[in-house]
């Protein structure tokens, strides 16, 4: 029942930024949190946790200094811990493709972010940290 609930849930808040000029892509949050496997697979500083043991990859934190919180509007800075979200368009500065013998294909791409806006999370994003957690144990 608890997938019928998210399916649910889902389908609404595409239905709403729909309705808000937006497109299902909008609406599709990806976790970017390394799972117990990929962490002991990836041996590269570049790839794995931080030595803080942050799961999340390496370059995937943004800094946001005094005048960019100026532009955005922030005058009383959030909580540690607390969850905002972040709606962006970057410009992609640089693309990058090589093959090696013994690592494979290896791709990346550099953005560069242009326009961005931060917001308070909903209460409904907090839970999914969770199921996360919950595959993790599961061995997905």
């Amino acid at each position: 029942m608890a997938t019928d609930k998210k399916d649910y849930m889902a389908a609404e808040k595409v239905k709403n930024l729909q309705a808000q000029g937006y497109s299902e892509r909008d609406a599709i949050l990806v976790s970017m949190k390394n799972t117990k496997k990929e962490q002991k697979k990836s041996s590269g500083a570049m790839v794995s946790s931080d030595s803080n043991g942050d799961p999340h990859p390496y370059g995937l934190t943004l800094s946001l200094e005094d005048d960019s919180l100026t532009k955005l509007g922030i005058d009383t800075l959030p909580k540690v811990g607390a969850t905002v979200e972040v709606r962006g368009r970057a410009k992609v500065e640089s693309v990058s493709q090589n093959e090696s013998g013994t690592s494979g294909v290896s791709r990346s791409v550099r953005l560069q972010i242009t326009d961005m806006c931060l917001e308070d999370a909903n209460e409904d994003s907090e839970g999914d940290d969770e199921d996360d957690d919950e595959d993790e144990e599961a061995g997905e």
